[in-house]
């Protein structure tokens, strides 16, 4: 046998072997309820708040769509951790089990080969729907591109029995659910759902199972959504991680069914009401929510009133003003995208694929036809995804010169993406003239953005000079935002790094803004490496006001790098008011770094009112560093009135501590006298007159070594100077 006749065949089976090891099919995507329940703290807070999410929104689909005929289709993969959450809920439900299913349609597959034959296999079949079967497509958002794009592979006859549901809708007639996004932003109820399409985007960016499917293959006799490993990619694809929040998704739901079911009661009552068009009792309730002053009721109620004019096709409506609720304007624009699809068809691939096809005109330097686009699509998705794209592919040329014509638009909501999506990126590195077009256009809007999402970045170079032309164009809120966002990153690295960042925090304090100052106390010199900016400290701490010195001395003296800083200290405990004291007491005094300077102590007691007092019998003298300062706490004892010697007895002389000497014995009798003439007189006759000894005190050996210093360079003077 010749070497080509064999290899021939080899390579077949190769190609064949690598087709099976890289495609993948949705299906491989584990059943939850086949999963063990597990609690995973390590997903973090945002996790949490998601999970509690997930139980809202699948709370108000079981009771606002409880018709025996009515299927729930959850559209995969976007969808999907809210199918888990449904099922586990409706475990012990048969009748709302065997209603809910997951169904992947996505983007990247709707439009293939074969897309009919799993839907008609996963029970959408004209056949059902005549014979009264309704479907509930649930999706995360935006304009319900997805479930639309369904809906016309059937009669148009039947398009009424098939509705949307979406967790952030741009489309007036698919309804949101305001609860879902309310326990992500407590301030949903009262903002557009348009402008949290952000956070529903960092949603859909969740650690999947599966990559996103592509089309559909028949295995094994089922019709499968499969996907070819790393063609498509389309977010974070990690089974390890999929499967934890699975199971832990799967804890928390089994630990929250009655907290489902009272949710899922007050839903039900309201689509009770609203069936039985007790119009007038509905309203009542409705305003009942209203008057709660809770978001999550708030949201309910829009969310209700929504659902009443979209999905439930109600024969009465309540207007939001009957409730005692005022619209909410949509803060940027509803989407426009179904229709320029049937306007434009040559964009139908692009717009509804938009991910995959913006990287291909990127690519290919086919600007012209992304610059028509933009200059008529009105959807908040497309416009993230182009700008995301731009950041990551901003070396590629035609990039830039694209970018800037975008700038040159001046749409508002345009260069706020740009800024969030392209700028954050490291390719930014190389934009810094864009950046500084941003900056020109003096917006304070775009300033604070570029603070937060771009100059906190690590990868922007040379950005001293573009911050100091942002805080000349800027105002208060966008200097604070300076200080805030922009600097504390950086002083957390190398004191290299610091000093190149010097001028920049010099020329903010030079602004005398006093929310600067704050700002600059809480996120800047708390970081250790301002260690070597005691100057520009003092500088602040001379020009500030009490609100700044509390922050000061909460956030920056109660960090160990402070410790050296004495002179610092007195200087805020003297310019100081009674609760910049309190703070020190709670803050600084109770630590390790502080605990031992006594002279800084005794000052504070000596200014401190009773509430300074009682903060440093409970925090300071509560501590075993402070045994060695018996005669500052027979101070405290002396000052004290009833209050502070109970809080002296129960936090001081309740530790083992202080049990060790006859002198606590004597301060320990003396708080139970209650007159203070008397229990001065008493510690006098046992203890004699107080003496404070500050002989070890940190700032007096600072004082004697600089006295020190001075008579050695007096003496140097005199011999080289002699009289």
């Amino acid at each position: 046998m010749s070497l080509k006749s064999f290899l021939t065949p080899c390579c077949v089976l190769l190609f064949l072997l690598c087709q099976v090891v890289f495609a993948e099919t949705y299906s491989e995507r584990p059943d939850i309820l086949k999963l063990t329940p597990i609690t995973h703290t390590e997903l973090g807070s945002d996790w949490q708040k998601l999970k509690k999410a997930h139980l809202e929104a699948t709370a108000m689909l079981a009771e606002m769509y409880p018709d025996p005929n009515q299927e729930i289709y959850f559209l995969a993969r976007d969808s999907e951790y809210l199918y888990d959450m449904m099922k586990i809920m409706a475990q012990d439900e048969p009748s709302l089990l065997k209603r809910i299913h997951l169904l992947n349609v996505s983007r990247t597959n709707m439009t293939s080969e074969h897309i009919k034959d799993y839907l008609i296999q996963e029970g959408i079949t004209e056949k059902a729907m005549k014979s009264g079967k309704k479907i509930i497509f649930v999706d995360t958002g935006f304009s319900g591109t997805i479930s639309s794009v369904i809906s016309g592979y059937y009669p148009l006859e039947l398009l009424p029995q098939m509705k949307t549901h979406l967790m952030s809708s741009s489309n007036p007639t698919h309804p949101s659910s305001r609860v879902f996004l309310t326990e992500l932003n407590n301030e949903a109820p009262e903002l557009s759902t348009s402008s949290m399409h952000e956070t529903i985007l960092s949603y859909e960016a969740m650690p999947r199972y599966t990559e996103r499917s592509t089309h559909f293959e028949k295995k094994k006799g089922k019709w499968e959504a499969v996907s070819k490993v790393g063609e498509r990619s389309d977010g974070k694809v990690s089974r390890p991680e999929a499967k934890k929040y699975m199971e832990d998704l799967y804890q928390y739901s089994k630990n929250s069914k009655e907290l489902f079911r009272q949710r899922r009661e007050k839903w039900k009552k309201l689509y009770r009401l609203n069936q039985e068009e007790k119009t007038t009792v509905l309203t009542e309730e409705l305003k009942t929510l209203v008057a709660s002053k809770e978001a999550l009721d708030h949201a309910m109620v829009r969310d209700f009133i929504e659902l009443q004019r979209t999905n439930l096709n109600s024969k009465t409506k309540i207007e939001l003003n009957d409730v005692g609720l005022k619209a909410i304007t949509n803060s940027i624009y509803e989407s426009n995208k179904l229709a320029l699809i049937e306007k434009h068809p040559e964009w139908k691939e692009l717009l509804q694929d938009p991910i995959f096809q913006i990287a291909k005109l990127i690519d290919a330097g086919d600007f012209k036809t992304l610059d028509s686009m933009i200059d008529v699509v009105k959807d908040q998705e497309i416009t993230s995804i182009l700008c995301s794209l731009l950041g990551e592919k901003g070396n590629l040329p035609g990039v830039k010169d694209f970018i800037h014509s975008l700038i040159l638009k001046k749409d508002p909501y345009l260069m706020e993406t740009l800024v969030i999506k392209t700028f954050s990126k490291p390719q930014a590195a190389e934009m810094t003239d864009l950046i500084r077009m941003l900056i020109d256009t003096e917006d304070k809007h775009i300033m604070i953005i570029l603070a937060q999402n771009v100059f906190s970045q690590p990868n922007i170079t040379h950005k001293n000079d573009l911050l100091k032309l942002m805080i000349q164009k800027g105002d208060k809120e966008v200097l604070g935002n300076i200080a805030m966002f922009c600097l504390s990153n950086d002083l957390t690295k190398t004191n290299h790094d610091l000093a190149k960042m010097r001028d920049v925090i010099e020329l903010l304090i030079d602004t005398k803004y006093e929310g600067v100052y704050r700002q600059l106390g809480i996120h800047v010199f708390s970081k250790k490496s301002t260690v070597g900016m005691k100057d520009l400290l003092k500088k602040v701490i001379e020009n500030c006001d009490n609100n700044t010195l509390r922050s000061i001395a909460h956030e920056t003296f109660s960090q160990p790098h402070t410790a050296g800083m004495d002179d610092l200290l007195k200087m805020v405990i003297e310019k100081g008011d009674n609760r910049v004291l309190i703070e020190l007491a709670q803050y600084v005094f109770s630590k390790p770094h502080a605990a031992g300077k006594k002279d800084l102590i005794k000052l504070l007691i000596e200014k401190g009112d009773h509430d300074v007092l009682l903060n440093l019998a409970k925090c300071v003298f509560s501590r075993p560093e402070t045994t060695k300062m018996k005669d500052l706490l027979r101070l405290v004892i002396e000052k004290g009135d009833r209050n502070i010697l109970n809080t002296v007895e129960w936090y001081v002389f309740s530790k083992q501590e202080f049990t060790k000497n006859s002198y606590y014995d004597i301060l320990k009798e003396a708080v139970k006298i209650h007159d203070q003439k008397q229990r001065i007189e008493f510690l006098n006759k046992q203890l004699g007159p107080l003496k404070i000894d500050l002989k070890h005190s940190p700032l007096k050996s600072l004082c004697d070594s600089a006295r020190s210093v001075l008579n050695n360079a007096l003496i140097k003077v005199r011999l080289v100077n002699p009289r």
